[in-house]
């Protein structure tokens, strides 16, 4: 493989316009200079448009893009149409990396290009402006589909821009829209199920922003897209004992540690259709009779 290939990043934004500088300065400041920057607006209301045409402005690496709000699934997967490069980075614009991430991962895709590189990562405080200590310590063993698989949101999870992947993986994954959550667990399934190879580089050269309007902390919305995506997992895998063990982590998981959100969920849907609706979760569960 020839050396210096390019890397395509591809930012989502909707309406943290505010972080955006951040995130694209990350980009800018790489010690590797052969990127594309491919930055889609999902149709912010905010200061996006305005911040990211400064920055394409600046340098013609940086490509902008327009949707109306679709999605962060449309908005990765008009990305991954644009995209030229050898190699994608997916960032969500309130995250940001290290300068030298592509440096410490694009050694190893250069003679590789079946390789996954991922890194660990640190989580960043926006009320104290500090690095703290991430939600789980990533490891090697992680990065295959039963973990990803079974013990998501229970042992780990993976942010997507801690790896960086050669583009041919994406000629038959795409991220799934109709998801509005939960769509990089389901992604990760389905990369893993596909048993690539995987290599980790146990750094902190990823931050993930904590901040109180991220939708990952709208817990209703969550739990309920968690229910839809593990409905769809039989979509992918078809090992009747993976699923099975899956299927009786995450339920565990749901009932013990998320009563109070069961509870709330209850009195979001009201008691009949929520009732309604768990039942008909449990029958999709082709091994699960009710």
């Amino acid at each position: 493989m020839e050396k210096n290939n390019k890397i395509s990043v591809i930012i989502t934004c909707f309406n943290k316009g505010q972080f955006l500088n951040d995130c694209l300065k990350s980009v800018y400041e790489q010690t590797y200079k052969n990127w594309e920057c491919i930055i889609i607006n999902d149709g912010s209301s905010d200061n996006t448009e305005l911040n990211a045409l400064e920055w394409v402005k600046l340098d013609t690496r940086f490509k902008y893009f327009y949707q109306e709000n679709s999605g962060v699934s449309k908005a990765r997967n008009k990305g991954l149409q644009v995209a030229s490069g050898d190699f994608i980075q997916f960032i969500d614009c309130d995250d940001f990396i290290n300068i030298y991430k592509f440096e410490k991962s694009i050694k190893y895709l250069e003679n590789d290009s079946n390789l996954i590189v991922a890194t660990n990562f640190d989580r960043f405080d926006e009320k104290t402006k500090t690095h703290i200590e991430p939600h789980c310590l990533l490891k090697k063993d992680f990065f295959n589909v039963n973990d990803i698989l079974v013990y998501w949101d229970i042992k780990f999870s993976i942010p997507i821009h801690s790896a960086i992947f050669p583009v041919h993986f994406f000629e038959d994954i795409k991220f799934r829209e109709d998801l509005k959550a939960k769509e990089d667990w389901f992604f990760w399934i389905e990369l893993y199920s596909k048993n690539p190879k995987t290599i980790f580089i146990d750094e902190t050269l990823v931050s993930y922003r904590m901040n109180s309007t991220s939708m990952t902390n709208n817990l209703i919305f969550m739990c309920h897209n968690k229910i839809e995506t593990i409905i769809k997992v039989k979509e992918v895998i078809k090992d009747h004992e993976l699923l099975k063990l899956f299927y009786e982590e995450h339920l565990i998981y749901t009932l013990n540690e998320n009563i109070e959100l069961l509870e709330k969920l209850e009195k979001f849907y009201k008691k009949k259709k929520f009732k309604h609706k768990l039942k008909s979760f449990f029958k999709k569960l082709f091994f699960i009779k009710t």
